[in-house]
């Protein structure tokens, strides 16, 4: 399952600050919902793809469609979650 607004921002405030008024982030985490500043999304699975110049392995994020040699939690090129494979 992948982790909410409210759970991402709870986490990056402690590990950040080491101290989070839970009540306050989840207002926070509501104003960043409703400003479509973060979407909850469903986590993506990388597609795989074989690189025909030099015979490797690579990746291709369905979101933004662009590749990546390793798979990664998030793609870094848009941000996607990529998490889905963790929970199977």
């Amino acid at each position: 399952m992948a982790e909410s607004v409210f759970d991402r921002l709870v986490k990056v405030l402690d590990t950040n600050c080491g101290y989070v008024d839970e009540e306050r982030a989840e207002k926070v985490a509501k104003r960043i919902m409703r400003a479509g500043i973060i979407r909850e999304e469903e986590p993506q699975k990388w597609e795989f793809l074989f690189n025909a110049l030099d015979k490797t392995p690579c990746y291709r994020c369905p979101v933004c469609k662009e590749p990546e040699y390793r798979k990664t939690n998030f793609c870094p090129n848009c941000g996607a979650d990529m998490r889905e494979e963790e929970t199977r």
